[in-house]
């Protein structure tokens, strides 16, 4: 029996007990545990525990943790990185049970990036020179950074995408590589697979759009999108990217589609703890096959659905009726999708207008009486 978990955020994760049966942990984030991002603690018996394509940063004492030599470590395509104490800590001498490469290494200057009973120590350089390799027989294809802003986009904010230019990418194998990852974008996406959870993804290869440009998520509305794959042979993977009213990304899901799929999101599930703050998604994907439509609905009283946007205005937008009576009010929403701010004017038929500045990558929402 093999138990596999695929998880988003683990802050510590003890290896014992009940999960003696081999255990993989595929495409996993952890990050910032008080102890150990992850610990094989022993329990009495031997076990195996797999590593596959995990990104694991910043600990108080190990990013990884082996209580003793007699279990099992098999890592590989995984990234170490951060902290100031120890990156891969074996507690007792030997690691004869430990199968490791075409792993990322990274530890603040001076620290310990592997220790084995305390007594045998190896520092980044240590790794890089290839004396790990030597005592251990593994990591032969692993490799060093020594500055983890040249892993990841922004790691003081969280962000463990990696850049274009980092050492993760192309580098890992395809050995046991999970055929997504973390966000769902299919691996590999370049000339290899990468290292970590995340699969660096270019802009070309998430090329096409559809734009949800308002969402209503409050104590009066609730907003449903839907996204469908309208291939009757061709699967499809993307992102939905929610955006703030300043144009800033607070949220992203991924999303598989099979042929002829379709996926429905509840904004007010989905993009907990906020998703009142939400003010428009965009989705990412892969294939031209997509389309979708925004619900917005009170439960029990109105509901009503309108295509999602897939071509970007240029020019002169005409709104073929207001409604603004007292049983109706109109709302208009806009996305500038460009990076500079832009200077719009509304025009009513009866000559009134009224100017609006919608800041860049930012949408704007009001209601607008004739």
């Amino acid at each position: 029996m093999i138990i596999q978990i695929s998880v988003s955020h683990v802050l510590l994760l003890a290896i014992w007990g009940k999960y003696r049966t081999p255990v993989r942990l595929v495409n996993c984030i952890g990050y910032n545990a008080s102890v150990a991002n992850v610990e094989l603690d022993w329990d009495g018996e031997s076990g195996k525990t797999t590593l596959q394509n995990c990104t694991f940063i910043n600990a108080g004492s190990f990013n990884v943790w082996v209580e003793n030599s007699a279990d099992f470590l098999y890592m590989v395509n995984c990234i170490l990185a951060g902290g100031d104490a120890i990156g891969l800590a074996f507690e007792q001498m030997g690691t004869s049970k430990y199968q490791g490469d075409y792993n990322l290494f990274h530890i603040a200057a001076g620290a310990r990036m592997i220790a084995v009973g305390y007594e045998d120590e190896f520092s980044l350089s240590d790794v890089e020179s290839g004396s790990w390799m030597a005592y251990s027989g593994q990591d032969s294809h692993s490799v060093v950074v020594h500055e983890i802003s040249k892993i990841f986009v922004d790691p003081a904010n969280f962000d463990f995408h990696l850049l274009s230019t980092s050492s993760a990418v192309d580098t890992g194998t395809s050995a046991g590589a999970p055929a997504v990852d973390y966000d769902g974008d299919s691996r590999p996406q370049g000339a290899g697979y990468d290292m970590g959870a995340d699969e660096y993804v270019t802009q070309e290869t998430l090329s096409f759009l559809i734009y949800f440009p308002h969402i209503a998520s409050n104590s009066t509305w609730e907003t449903e999108i839907c996204v469908i794959n309208t291939s009757a042979v061709q699967s499809l993977s993307g992102n939905l990217r929610a955006y703030n009213d300043l144009g800033q990304e607070v949220s992203s899901t991924p999303v598989i589609l099979a042929a002829n799929a379709r996926n429905i999101a509840d904004c007010y599930y989905v993009f907990i703890p906020n998703p009142s703050g939400i003010e428009y998604i965009i989705f990412e994907s892969d294939s031209e096959n997509v389309c979708g439509y925004t619900k917005f609905y009170i439960e029990g009283k109105y509901r009503v659905a309108v295509p999602a946007v897939s071509d970007v205005n240029a020019g002169d937008i005409y709104i073929s009726h207001i409604a603004s009576n007292t049983n109706w009010w109109t709302g208009i929403s806009l996305l500038n999708t460009t990076s500079s701010s832009k200077e719009l004017t509304v025009e009513f038929d009866n000559g009134t207008t009224k100017p609006i500045t919608v800041a860049a990558k930012a949408g704007t929402s009001g209601v607008y009486y004739q």
